[in-house]
């Protein structure tokens, strides 16, 4: 049986993105005011973008994009997972 108590929530993970766009908007050096500008979008949609991590999909690629995260966003779900080792080995060989 799977232990589900190590996933985060969709919430929880929401969450977690806003506050590391913060923490990297904050090494920058920006306000709200600048990176809500830099990327489109409104100051208030902004600011709960940090709290909540509720944002339309396209206002974070354009929050991405300000950051200079483009590639990241570009790459979501572009790794190729694998189950087995033998599944590795047989990719290795092609």
């Amino acid at each position: 049986m799977v232990d589900l108590s190590i996933y985060k929530t969709p919430q929880e993970i929401l969450k977690s993105i806003g506050q590391n766009v913060k923490k990297r908007r904050k090494e920058l050096g920006y306000t709200q005011q600048d990176m809500a500008k830099k990327a489109g979008v409104k100051l208030p949609t902004y600011r709960r973008f940090e709290q909540t991590g509720n944002i339309s999909l396209k206002s974070l690629v354009w929050i991405a994009i300000s950051l200079g995260f483009s590639k990241d966003m570009e790459n979501l779900f572009s790794e190729k997972r694998y189950k087995r080792v033998e599944d590795i080995l047989n990719d290795s060989e092609r």
